[in-house]
């Protein structure tokens, strides 16, 4: 029930009915043990005013001479008040001390426990959401120079021309190789059909017999005579030339014992079985072309573009509630809770670590709790006017019972000194 008006309601009731048996009193309506009476009303209303003027002296002021100074008592020391609620706060109820004992009663495994188990989708979202932020800098170009670099290092340590020559064995031996070879053969083709091909090979023709003419007189005058006639037509003799080299490549393409294809194949073996065996100059060729390749090669624009669509990938399948990786993960966070659950001593030790984080958070932070009640009450977030408000809404209705006991108590006083005055007389 609210009380808002019952302090003002019990002074105005005192000096109401003090004013009616005094004015009585004097009209001589009433006599005798009245007095007595009009005695206990008015010292109840001296009560009323006394206490109304203390409470009100709290929490405004009261423009009276000479104690209005004493007024308006918790705005004018409000950076006291401040500071004993902060020194509350921070060294008696939130003190290190106290957190700890608080915190040796109390099981945080358990309380953490039953927040996943009740939370546990919505852990599930939180992972999620914990893995989208790390995806979005897979593609961070400090990321991409940092994995570059370390590439290019471990690939200058590692010796893998062994394992290298043993792989190119196995492949050869299951005739991976072949299809290589096929595809090989198949640009070869290709590129033969160009014009330019042609031009290429008469142009080669022509310097050919360039040359053999400076080797002799007759030799000048049969080829001359040959390209006079006719006899000698490059274009046409690079075009022969040019369909019969495409139709070794046709034969070498679909023919696996073709000997084009075994002379490919000794070469690779050799170069294989060299690496297998460490080779000194098959080992040493190669590592001059693996530290060419690793100086050379753009890993970074390489790594750049595995890192981007990685990231890609990953963020298509945790937006996918049904995606393999969003199962994984589910999975294994199932996993993670059975086995905490099931494990007392691994419960102890997260529980032991817990508290510890907090104990040592405290301690290090503790001046930030006066701090931070400080600041709560700082003038520019809390205004002097709305700080008395929010005193007077927690402890108005207390006030206001001191406000009646105060007429209350002095009504029986008056009462009392009354009764004792009329018989003394």
């Amino acid at each position: 029930m609210k009380t808002k008006h019952l302090g003002s309601l019990s002074l105005l009731a005192c000096a109401g009915c003090w004013i009616t048996t005094e004015t009585c009193l004097s009209a001589g309506f009433l006599h005798g043990n009245w007095r007595i009476i009009a005695n206990a009303f008015e010292a109840g209303t001296i009560g009323g005013l006394a206490d109304w003027f203390a409470v009100s002296a709290l929490f405004r002021e009261i423009p009276i001479p000479i104690v209005r100074r004493h007024t308006n008592i918790i705005v004018k020391n409000r950076h006291r008040i401040t500071d004993g609620i902060a020194d509350m706060v921070q060294n008696k109820w939130l003190s290190p001390a106290v957190v700890r004992e608080k915190l040796e009663k109390t099981r945080m495994i358990v309380l953490a426990m039953e927040v996943i188990e009740r939370e546990n989708e919505n852990l599930n979202e939180y992972v999620v959401t914990l893995l989208r932020k790390l995806v979005e800098g897979l593609d961070d170009e400090e990321i991409v120079v940092f994995l570059g670099e370390a590439i290019k290092n471990q690939l200058s340590d590692i010796d893998f021309a062994r394992s290298l020559g043993l792989w190119m064995h196995k492949a050869m031996d299951r005739g991976y190789h072949h299809e290589l070879w096929t595809l090989l053969f198949d640009c070869l083709q290709r590129a033969a059909q160009s014009s330019r091909i042609r031009e290429l090979v008469a142009r080669k023709l022509w310097e050919a017999a360039g040359e053999e003419k400076e080797k002799g007189l007759l030799k000048k005058m049969f080829i001359g005579a040959g390209e006079i006639t006719g006899g000698f037509n490059y274009q046409s003799a690079a075009e022969t030339l040019v369909a019969q080299y495409q139709e070794v490549l046709q034969e070498a393409k679909t023919d696996k014992d073709h000997l084009i294809r075994q002379k490919l194949d000794k070469v690779i073996i050799d170069f294989a079985r060299g690496l297998e065996e460490g080779s000194p100059e098959v080992t040493i060729e190669f590592n001059r072309f693996k530290e060419h390749f690793i100086q050379e090669a753009d890993l970074q624009k390489m790594i750049g573009r595995m890192m981007s669509d990685l990231k890609e990938t990953v963020t298509a399948q945790l937006d996918d509630a049904d995606s393999p990786f969003r199962t994984v993960i589910n999975k294994y966070l199932d996993i993670l809770l059975a086995t905490l659950k099931s494990d007392p001593q691994l419960q102890e030790k997260i529980d032991r670590a817990i508290k510890e984080a907090i104990i040592i958070f405290v301690e290090k932070n503790h001046a930030v709790i006066g701090d931070m009640v400080r600041t709560s009450l700082e003038p520019g977030r809390l205004s002097d006017g709305q700080m008395v408000a929010e005193i007077e809404e927690k402890v108005g209705d207390d006030l206001q019972f001191i406000r009646l006991n105060g007429a209350v108590v002095g009504w029986f006083i008056g009462l009392a000194l009354g009764t004792l005055k009329a018989l003394l007389k």
